[in-house]
């Protein structure tokens, strides 16, 4: 049985048990690459057909999978006739319309207290898709289980094992900050150690705040101007931040990203970055080596980002760098290795960045790279993010990565 076969086995047998069930409230997981939309898209058409639904909205967390992504495969299953509504997020919480279906894509973004309310728009079923439930924020996770609890969940790891996406290699490469980065690295660092020591003691000392960790207690306390621990709880955040884009807009990695793709220039790349100037740089540092490479990010036009999606499948392209915005949701099989030059500490961040190289193409085998300053906080987000993935940290670009 070939991958796509057993990719279309799961999906039937997904799709097959929840029309038989037929819940009201649920929520599937199913890693990038196993075909979330489609498996959404043939349980509406199942529904549809019963007469057990006459609409359906669908609520995505970005324009990408609103214009893009979910058109494409309602398309492809030929189910444009349909009563199917697409809008993002941030519009359709506002939302008081009756829907027989309500699909939210990548739910776990609902979790926040003005995107949730997603979940009160009045409906008679609601399927909710992710890659991967969140570790964090427990409690907005608690009220998202409550409310639509998990139907069926497949890892990532299970759909390698049984061959329903292609394996891939995970690698952790250190890299270094200059002198001048490294300064500005320990300062902000002691700043955020004195503060997150002072906060756990007044969290040892206070039974008023004994409910709570260091960092919701930082959280609230930067919030409210008249908090007691207002000035602690903003120099923990803004010591965190700067730590943080220290590492972030460090140096090194723009030229070690050049060096990865130089080094291999049969792939197809895609670069992740937190922040826009990076993106900007780096391409225009590529395009100068005679790379072809393409930037998106949001300060773009709607139309220029629409022209690189369009443009990115042309052979000659082999760089696309990206600033979040394609974390999620976008799908081209021809790309087959990618480097994250920034990111958090979250697993599901790191799963939805592979699941843009892991779709399936023959004989590719998928290769991410994450970049983490040495000695940094930094090493611990990887660390944290491909704790549940087999990854290796190297210390050199001289290693072979690709095998």
């Amino acid at each position: 049985m070939t991958m796509m076969d057993k990719k279309s086995e799961l999906q039937e047998k997904i799709i097959t048990k929840y029309i038989k069930e037929k819940p009201s409230r649920s929520t599937i997981v199913l890693p990038t690459g196993v075909g979330k939309t489609r498996v959404a898209l043939q349980i509406a058409e199942n529904l549809f057909k019963s007469e057990d639904i006459k609409s359906c909205l669908i609520v995505t967390p970005t324009t990408v999978l609103k214009d893009d992504s979910w058109p494409a495969e309602i398309k492809l299953l030929g189910l444009g006739k349909l009563n199917i509504t697409i809008e993002c997020k941030q519009t359709a919480y506002k939302f008081e319309d009756h829907y027989d279906l309500i699909i939210i894509d990548e739910v776990h973004m609902a979790l926040s207290d003005v995107h949730g309310k997603v979940l009160d728009i009045p409906c008679d079923y609601m399927l909710g898709l992710t890659a991967t439930l969140p570790e964090h924020n427990e409690h907005h996770l608690d009220v998202l289980l409550e409310r639509l609890p998990v139907f069926f969940s497949i890892s990532l790891a299970e759909c390698v094992a049984q061959e329903i996406v292609p394996a891939f290699q995970v690698f952790n490469l250190k890299v270094k900050l200059n002198a001048g980065e490294r300064a500005r690295y320990v300062i902000y660092n002691k700043m955020f150690e004195k503060a997150r020591i002072e906060l756990a003691q007044t969290i040892k000392n206070n039974t008023l705040y004994q409910d709570m960790d260091v960092f919701d207690l930082a959280a609230d306390a930067s919030r409210t101007i008249n908090h007691p621990l207002h000035k602690v709880g903003k120099a923990y955040w803004s010591s965190m931040s700067m730590r943080k884009w220290v590492c972030y807009r460090a140096e090194s990695k723009k030229k070690v990203c050049i060096d990865l793709i130089k080094k291999f220039p049969d792939k197809k790349w895609i670069v992740f970055s937190k922040e826009i100037k990076f993106v900007e740089d780096l391409a225009q540092m590529l395009n100068s080596e005679g790379i072809l490479t393409l930037a998106y990010h949001s300060n773009m036009k709607d139309n220029d980002r629409a022209a690189v999606l369009a443009t990115i499948s042309d052979p000659k392209y082999k760089v696309l760098v990206s600033a979040e915005a394609l974390n999620v949701g976008y799908n081209l099989p021809d790309l087959d290795a990618a480097i994250c030059a920034s990111g958090v500490s979250t697993e599901l961040v790191g799963i939805q960045m592979i699941g843009r190289i892991n779709r399936y193409k023959e004989g590719k085998t998928p290769v991410m790279i994450n970049l983490a300053c040495d000695n940094t906080q930094e090493m611990i987000w990887v660390t944290n993010r491909t704790k549940n993935i087999s990854s290796q940290w190297v210390n050199s670009i001289k290693h072979d990565f690709i095998t």
